[in-house]
């Protein structure tokens, strides 16, 4: 006689009839519909989203010959370490710890961010007096505006800015007008080879725009 009965599997070997218990199956966990694989997938997802909009400044920040990684990801493995805060699900991206660059060169000193008016943005910083003047003219300034509302880098720095200017005045877009700007700002070397760590330098509400005034018809 030999098959299954309940729990028993029934055989033969050498003449004898055996028996021995069937194996039992486990059952496999199903997943909740979205819940996330990991804390660890949820951090990188939200991290690796922020960054891309940042991927021309991080080309250039993160440079490293010495580096078998891309620059984007030595920057997403960066601020996955440094800039997210929280707990699970209420991750969030700490600005002041972001970094888009980092280096050996002298970050930004006494760096202010502002708007002179609604539509024209101030930057300014400071040199050391122990500072090299001749260096400072040619380490390039990477200013870094963000809208929060648009997940946006904003169209800016048209003109080239040095160490050694000391600020930067810009003009950006009317369509940010009641937006939150959030900005950085790291220096890189002209062949580009070097760059500073990264400098948050604040945060400013654009005013909303005023309305347009209907002439009067009387």
């Amino acid at each position: 006689m030999t098959g299954k009965i309940g729990d028993l599997v029934l055989s033969k070997w050498k003449k004898l009839q055996v028996s021995k218990q069937a194996p039992v199956k486990k059952r496999k966990k199903k997943k909740k519909k979205g819940e996330p694989q990991s804390d660890q997938a949820e951090r990188l997802g939200m991290v690796t989203h922020f960054l891309s909009p940042f991927k021309e400044y991080i080309a250039l920040g993160f440079k490293n010959k010495n580096s078998k990684n891309p620059a984007f990801q030595t920057a997403v493995e960066y601020n996955l370490a440094h800039a997210v805060t929280g707990a699970y699900p209420e991750y969030k991206i700490d600005v002041k710890k972001v970094a888009f660059s980092k280096g050996s060169l002298d970050m930004a000193w006494g760096a202010k961010f502002g708007l002179i008016d609604s539509c024209h943005l101030y930057v300014s910083w400071e040199v050391p007096e122990t500072s090299n003047l001749r260096t400072a003219s040619q380490e390039i300034a990477v200013l870094i505006v963000y809208s929060e509302e648009k997940e946006r880098v904003l169209n800016i720095g048209h003109e080239l800015h040095t160490r050694a200017d000391l600020e930067i005045n810009e003009e950006f877009a009317d369509i940010y007008h009641g937006h939150t700007l959030q900005a950085w700002i790291f220096f890189c070397s002209a062949d580009g080879k070097a760059s500073s760590r990264t400098r948050y330098i604040g945060s400013v509400r654009v005013p909303e725009k005023p309305a347009a005034v209907t002439p009067s018809t009387a």
